[in-house]
């Protein structure tokens, strides 16, 4: 059984997925794990191939071939097949002489094989120059690899960082998307309530219209009052003007009279005053009268908002009881039905038998008539049975009615 302590992981090195080992165990025994070259040539091997890469080693060929080069001339000048070793100074060769011609011959023969070594002497330089040039080219390919290699690091930390941004953001989009249901939800309701409102609004505004119309009747009426006053008044003015009319048709036929009745025509003229006098005072009591008519309509309208104001308060708790009137109606039905439905069960008890039921509705059409007018299920009573230990109870929806609200 896999210890718990030990979580699963896929080795970087390997891509394999390790369950029974620790990370830091693993990487010392994995063998896919890379490491720098003992002879510093920059390459980085697995440790499973160390070995092979140790015999191709580049750096180790570099510090060997000076050495063998050496070795191999100082063989050559030993070897018995070099003409130098097998001629004497002074040409001689195993003890006998040789003519001048072949001394000479073996002299160039030499020199040219000086020559020939010293060339090829300049060709091993170059090839050792060119190696050192290879292998300074390596070692910036290596520091490249390197820093490639560190940039692969940083790229992995920055992976591994936008990988946790990453479940930072897809949490907050699921919290985000849990936000949104409850703000939709909350519209839903908003929306239902909007409607409720504008519902019990438009009953309220019917019911000011209406108010609003009989107070406008009202003001109508007063209004026909003030123009029959207005009329009167106009009539009584026009009475006056024939009056004064005729006062002054008369003054003309008495002006020839004046010196004969002049104290019966003052007695007229102070007469005329005293009615132009009345006529005034009836006219300032008519203003007044207007007045208080307009003072009388002001009161009247900020009653009526007073009114509209008390009726719609007393429209939404009338609505409130009646709510709670339908419910209270509705239960106290279903408790009757319940309470007939038990005496029914009650007395019906003692006439049942072990494995069979009857079931009988009494009065279906009436209790049929008292489930659609109120809106409630039908339950029929419950039948015990002890010699098998269940018992049933039928609940039948004798108006299509499933659930209760």
């Amino acid at each position: 059984m896999m210890n718990s302590n030990y979580r699963p992981f896929t080795c970087y090195f390997c891509n394999k997925l390790i369950q029974r080992e620790t990370e830091s165990i693993h990487i010392t025994t994995c063998g896919s794990v890379l490491e720098p070259c003992k002879n510093k040539c920059g390459s980085y091997v697995p440790r499973n191939m160390r070995v092979k890469h140790m015999q191709e080693c580049a750096n180790k060929r570099t510090n060997t071939f000076p050495r063998l080069m050496k070795q191999k001339r100082i063989e050559q000048i030993d070897s018995p097949s070099s003409p130098t070793s097998s001629t004497s100074g002074n040409g001689m060769y195993n003890g006998v002489s040789l003519p001048p011609n072949l001394n000479l011959y073996r002299d160039r023969e030499r020199d040219n094989e000086r020559d020939r070594e010293r060339d090829h002497i300049n060709s091993i330089t170059n090839k050792f120059l060119a190696l050192e040039q290879a292998f300074a080219q390596l070692q910036k390919t290596t520091e490249i690899i390197k820093s490639r290699q560190e940039q692969l690091q940083q790229r992995a930390a920055t992976y591994e960082h936008l990988k946790l941004q990453n479940e930072k953001m897809q949490y907050q989009n699921q919290v985000l998307q849990e936000w949104k249901k409850n703000v939709d939800m909350q519209l839903n309701t908003l929306n239902y309530e909007s409607a409720q409102n504008i519902k019990s609004r438009t009953e309220s505004e019917r019911k000011w219209s209406a108010m609003i119309d009989e107070k406008m009747r009202l003001v109508q009426d007063l209004n026909a009052n003030l123009n029959s006053q207005k009329d009167s008044f106009l009539k009584e003015q026009i009475y006056n003007r024939e009056t004064q009319n005729e006062l002054q048709a008369e003054i003309k036929k008495f002006q020839t009279f004046y010196t004969q009745e002049n104290a019966t025509v003052c007695a007229l003229w102070s007469d005329q005053g005293k009615q132009i006098e009345s006529v005034k005072e009836n006219i300032t009591s008519l203003t007044s009268n207007l007045e208080d008519q307009k003072l009388k309509y002001n009161t009247v309208v900020f009653d009526l908002r007073a009114i509209s104001q008390v009726s719609s308060e007393n429209a939404e708790k009338l609505e409130m009881q009646e709510r709670e009137l339908k419910e209270l109606k509705k239960s106290f039905l279903q408790l009757k039905i319940d309470v007939e439905m038990l005496e029914e069960a009650t007395n019906s008890r003692e006439h049942v038998l072990p494995g069979h039921i009857v079931w009988k509705i009494n009065d279906f059409t009436l209790k049929l008539e008292t489930a659609k007018s109120n809106n409630f299920v039908l339950k029929g009573p419950i039948f015990y049975s002890h010699s098998y230990g269940y018992k049933i109870r039928v609940s039948v929806y004798i108006n299509y009615v499933d659930n209760i609200n």
